[in-house]
């Protein structure tokens, strides 16, 4: 469980085994705070502009994340967990991750579980 709770990306102190590999440090706080600024921004919105942007808001947030994490899909999914309120930020975790690893060859071919 140590080992786990290590990298679990639940884990605000945690150690990101993608980043490792690939040889990258993510700013974690700047993560969370375009999180919680997307979350702010949606909130001020009128419920009819909630509505007709809500498809848009989250593509243009999971984009943003993804640019600011350098495609890190482990430390895009720590931001939004670790946020509060994070329900509107949809991620898609899976694709992600095999378009982390399309880009960044270096994963350990032993360990198809990540």
């Amino acid at each position: 469980m140590k080992t786990h709770e290590k990298h679990c990306t639940a884990n605000p102190n945690r150690e990101c085994r993608f980043c490792k590999i690939v040889g990258i440090k993510n700013d974690k706080e700047r993560l969370k705070q375009i999180v919680v600024d997307a979350i702010q921004d949606f909130d001020e919105m009128g419920f009819d502009e909630q509505i007709d942007r809500a498809v848009t808001i989250q593509n243009d947030i999971s984009v943003k994340l993804l640019k600011e994490s350098h495609g890190c899909p482990a430390c895009v999914l720590a931001a939004v967990r670790q946020t509060k309120d994070s329900e509107l930020i949809q991620f898609d975790y899976k694709a992600a991750k095999e378009e982390f690893w399309l880009h960044n060859d270096q994963r350990p071919h032993y360990d198809d579980d990540w």
